[in-house]
């Protein structure tokens, strides 16, 4: 029968490695940056409060819907979401994630401005 032995391993280092000066962001870029991700974010939340939010159960309110036809719209984010098995199935398939994403949201973003422009069509 045969003994295994512990194996040497390599002790950590008492200091942590040093860093150069330019691997770090300066104060400019980390604020450019937290502008950009707070513009980043506003944008899609100023969407969702329009499109999910009382303004859209006002304008249905306006149109006449009724509780049923409520119901359906406020379901369609959940929906959405089913999709989303989907969709990675097509981007694993096809291999172009951001095409496949500028695509769905075009069609999604359309069909909301299609329903923005319904009171003026007719």
């Amino acid at each position: 029968m045969t003994t295994l032995e512990p194996v040497p391993t390599e002790q950590p280092s008492e200091q942590p490695p040093e860093q150069s000066s330019s691997s770090f962001p300066s104060s400019e870029q980390i604020h450019r940056t937290m502008r950009f991700s707070t513009l980043e974010g506003s944008i899609p939340q100023i969407f969702i409060n329009w499109t999910t939010g009382s303004v859209l159960t006002g304008l249905m309110l306006h149109y006449g819907a009724t509780a049923f036809e409520l119901a359906m719209v406020a379901s369609v984010p959940l929906l959405a979401q089913s999709a989303s098995p989907f969709a990675a199935y097509l981007a694993g398939i096809f291999g172009r994630r951001k095409r496949l994403m500028i695509l769905f949201a075009l069609i999604g973003r359309g069909c909301w401005i299609l329903a923005a422009l319904l009171p003026w069509l007719g």
